[in-house]
């Protein structure tokens, strides 16, 4: 799941360069070996 979330905000900052994209990592936890904010 983290690894399908590290193109999203490329890819929504190419459609809107002043958007920002924000993770919460809170049902995420304990459950992959790497964390949204490492990637």
């Amino acid at each position: 799941m983290v690894v399908l979330l590290r193109d999203l905000p490329l890819n929504v900052q190419t459609q809107n360069p002043e958007c920002s994209v924000m993770v919460d990592n809170c049902y995420g936890e304990l459950v992959e070996s790497i964390e949204p904010p490492m990637v």
